[in-house]
């Protein structure tokens, strides 16, 4: 059985050998080598950049990885970080006081840090506060504070001078100018930074049972380790023994950093889309022209008595062998492409990119082996079906496959590509839909347009005959236009997301955008702080009531936070809620189910809650939800979710109350505004003004969510460059199918007189014909698809301009009428006798 299976596999490669003399085959394998070579380079490229911009933004946390906890970490979980060979650094974060000469006392924030500090990211510091920033080789030394530009100029002192922290004196000595970690609680924010070394800490005398202070345990790594890290603390935490103890990745206390982090996830998802969309139509149509060149070998195997099913098994080894060989091509080059890209990507987004991982490699043989399977197996599984009466009759159309398989197979293929690619279920949805009212809307106009073309009876003979013929070959002018239009469409859609996405996105964080928050207003200093905002000139969205309260039941039950499986929801369970109220739906905010506040209801209680929010604590339309207040509780019924643009940088808020709900609440006030870097005296003016309020600079979060923009930007230009390469071989491969009708038709006209210029004009009005039909149609489910996702995925804004009609309809018609006669005319060159004498051999 085992040698059967051998000479087996050895006689169809001998035949594929043989066969890959002629284009057909080697066309297969090109497609399937270039669908490959687009899914595994791009798969390199986003996974390394994507791992990159995971790093870069790993550096809100200083570390990959950070356990929390209010009481001191057990060495245990350091230890077990050393073993997996991951680097550690230890923080303690506290609010104290400073002394300053002999009668100012100062209120800071102290960290203490070990001299690893920071794991990830930058720390960056000064010789003055004016002076220029540069790296540390180390944390402060023994006996030294470094303090951040409020700190020094709160204090007004200089550098060397003495401050005394507990019992401990410490010489001031650098400006801290960028620190990585810094926001990741709001004291952090509103009081200036203190930085002493871990070393320093035992001897100031605050750190006691008592003390309220949160410990910080930074790890960075490999990725492997950390994976293992995450699930060795799983299990310690599935048996009890992380009591008090937080794990966070990446973005999963900061919702705008997040949001930016998911954008950009959905965004190098759907780049990746668009090469698979382009190599499932490269595949689907060299298969059916290598079923089509096999179709009189398929009629001499069925004369010497093989039976269907052995023709099915030789064809498709055949095929699969063909596969293995163009995804083994796909693969090499897709390494050596990436290794390019990834080079240049590295120098302009001043990153070094990570060592490429084996995913993309088991994603580039899946999806080579998957997508020959989805779109080649019905034309290849036709084979079987072939007569013997081909032979004897020399019938050219014998070979018929199921149009509704060949869709059930490249639906297939197509949905399980997309899910695998995309990532995200919703984007996947939104991107098959598209999909497939793109190919219905490409078979439906494209049938249409090709039978009012036999209608047509007037214009010059030679436009005539080409509009004829186009509407006769009807059926294969419908698989060009689809695999036209699939491919334009692909372009055209990631260079929406290109242009058009990318740039509402970008808009969307404004160069106005608010770097400072004010909390702590009371009522009767609004109109005051809102004047000297305003007579400072600095922009502001204005304040916004801000009522205290923790969550004390739901539906009429006692809410336990020990009760919620996940920590995140454990957190916002027990933590202390900033409600605000509202008569109108704030800024930047969505409803995504129920409705907002009716006026009608007056003082009844009604509550909106941030739709992440919802799904992390289960609360529904409908619920019940009481907060405790001061003492007393409220209640009232969610009657809305919201989505919020966390990455807006406005003032957001995860609950919000109808207007007549805290009514006598005590109250304060919060709001933001925009301060350049260099009218620091404005926020010195404002914070002596108003010694109550306390302003925190977000300003570095900001930069970083722009950076993440950037990044994202400079990735998908250079994924849109080499889908483009994809875009051209889709369109050669499309131009082969119904290639040999078209030549010997072109041969018979050549040997009845037609002259050769005639023959090449008629050519390209064909293509053009073609390429600015399926380019309008192109265009137009680009511009949907570029609406859908805007709407539906990345809740943007989205205005196309005139670019993607233009190029759509003009580049699909140059570009394919281009390609099409340079693909064909090479036989207009040789004698229509050749032509005719290889059609009657």
């Amino acid at each position: 059985m085992g040698d059967l299976f051998v000479s087996r596999i050895h006689w169809v490669w001998r035949r594929l050998h043989r066969d890959l003399q002629v284009s057909e085959l080697r066309v297969l394998v090109l497609a399937v080598a270039i669908a490959v070579t687009a899914v595994t380079s791009v798969g390199f490229f986003t996974d390394r950049v994507g791992r990159a911009m995971t790093l870069r933004s790993a550096e809100v946390m200083a570390a990959d990885l950070v356990l929390r906890s209010r009481s001191l970490i057990s060495t245990d979980y350091v230890t077990k970080a050393k073993t997996l060979g991951l680097d550690v650094a230890e923080l303690r974060e506290f609010p104290s006081v400073i002394v300053v000469g002999e009668d100012m006392t100062l209120l800071v924030s102290v960290k203490a840090a070990s001299s690893a500090y920071p794991l990830r990211g930058a720390l960056t510091i000064a010789d003055q506060p004016e002076g220029e920033s540069y790296l540390p080789r180390s944390g402060p030394v023994a006996g030294t504070a470094w303090g951040d530009a409020r700190l020094w100029a709160q204090s007004q002192l200089s550098r060397g001078a003495t401050i005394t922290l507990g019992r401990l004196d410490l010489t001031l000595k650098q400006v801290i100018k960028r620190e990585p970690d810094r926001g990741q609680f709001l004291f952090d924010l509103a009081a200036p930074r203190l930085l002493i070394g871990l070393q320093d800490l035992a001897a100031t005398g605050l750190v006691t049972e008592a003390s309220r202070v949160r410990y910080r345990l930074l790890l960075a790594g490999d990725v492997q380790a950390l994976d293992t890290y995450r699930r060795w603390f799983k299990s310690q935490q599935a048996e009890g023994l992380t009591e008090g103890i937080e794990i966070e990745g990446v973005g999963d206390e900061r919702p705008a950093l997040q949001s930016a982090l998911d954008r950009a996830a959905s965004y190098l998802g759907l780049a990746s889309l668009s090469a698979v969309i382009i190599a499932g139509a490269a595949i689907a149509l060299a298969a059916k022209l290598y079923a089509r060149r096999q179709t009189d070998v398929a009629a001499v195997m069925r004369a010497l008595g093989a039976s269907q099913s052995i023709l099915l098994q030789e064809f498709l080894l055949g095929l699969m062998l063909m596969a293995c060989v163009g995804t083994l091509i796909g693969l090499a080059l897709g390494y050596l492409g990436q290794g390019g890209l990834g080079y240049l990507a590295g120098r302009a987004l001043t990153v070094e990119l990570p060592s490429p991982s084996v995913r993309p490699v088991l994603a580039g043989l899946i999806s080579g082996l998957l997508m020959t399977l989805g779109f080649g197996l019905a034309p290849i599984a036709a084979l079987r079906k072939v007569s013997v009466m081909r032979l004897i009759r020399r019938e050219s159309s014998a070979l018929t496959t199921s149009s509704v398989s060949l869709t059930l197979m490249a639906i297939a293929a197509t949905t399980g590509l997309v899910f695998w690619q995309a990532r995200d279920g919703v984007l996947a949805m939104w991107v098959l839909a598209v999909m497939i009212v793109l190919v219905l809307g490409l078979v439906g106009g494209g049938w249409l347009f090709f039978a009012g073309l036999r209608k047509i009876r007037f214009g010059p003979s030679a436009t005539r005959y080409v509009l004829s013929s186009l509407g006769r070959r009807s059926g294969i002018a419908i698989l060009q236009l689809c695999a036209f239009g699939a491919g334009i469409m692909a372009l055209l859609l990631l260079m929406v997301i290109r242009v058009d996405l990318l740039d509402s996105w970008s808009t969307s964080i404004s160069p106005q955008a608010p770097n400072h928050f004010a909390i702590n207003i009371q009522p009767p200093q609004r109109v005051a702080f809102e004047s000297a905002l305003e007579t400072a000139n600095l922009a502001s969205q204005g304040l916004f009531p801000m009522v205290r309260g923790r969550w004390a039941k739901h539906n009429g039950r006692r809410v336990d936070h020990a009760a919620f499986s996940s920590p995140r929801a454990q957190r916002l369970a027990s933590r202390e809620f900033n409600l605000s109220i509202a008569e109108a739906l704030p800024e930047g905010n969505t409803i995504t189910r129920g409705s907002w506040f009716s006026p009608a209801k007056g003082r009844a209680g009604e509550w909106s809650v941030e739709e992440g929010l919802a799904q992390a604590l289960g609360i529904g339309l409908g619920d019940v939800l009481t907060f405790r207040i001061a003492g007393e509780e409220v209640s009232g019924s969610v009657t809305s979710l919201r989505r919020v643009a966390w990455d807006s940088f406005q003032v957001n808020f995860f609950v919000i109350a109808s207007p007549g709900l805290l009514v006598d609440r005590p109250t304060t006030y919060i709001g933001s505004f925009t301060l350049p870097p260099e009218r620091g005296a404005v926020l010195a003016s404002l914070i002596r003004q108003f010694p109550g309020v306390t302003v925190f600079d977000v300003g570095m979060l900001l930069e970083q969510v722009q950076d993440i923009i950037d990044q994202v930007s400079l990735v998908v230009q250079y994924v849109f460059v080499f889908t483009l390469l994809a875009g051209i071989t889709v369109l050669i491969a499309a131009v082969q199918v119904g290639a040999q009708d078209r030549l010997t038709e072109m041969a018979i006209l050549r040997a009845l007189g037609a002259g050769r210029r005639r023959l090449e004009w008629g050519l390209l009005l064909e293509f053009l014909i073609l390429g600015s039909m399926a380019g309008l149609l192109a265009a137009f489910f680009a511009v949907l698809a570029g609406h859908i996702l805007a709407r539906e995925v990345f809740d943007l804004p989205f205005q196309p301009g005139m670019a993607v009609w233009l190029v759509g309809v003009g580049g699909g018609a140059l570009g394919i009428g281009l390609v099409g006669l340079v693909a064909i005319r090479s036989v207009l060159r040789n004698p229509p006798l050749t032509r005719l004498q290889w059609i009657q051999n």
